[in-house]
């Protein structure tokens, strides 16, 4: 195995890593900003 083949396949590697861990930490994320965004609108309009 030729180095520049072995980094391309870390890449890929690391690439999928991180768009897998995006993807499970993004509906936690958008949850938090749904909260965030529904307190604010409580306390603005007094709720």
């Amino acid at each position: 195995m030729t180095n520049s083949l072995f980094q391309t396949i870390m890449l890929r590697a690391a690439r999928a890593v991180c768009a897998v861990i995006f993807f499970l930490s993004a509906p936690t994320l958008v949850a938090q900003v749904i909260a965030a965004g529904g307190t604010v609108l409580r306390s603005a309009l007094n709720w």
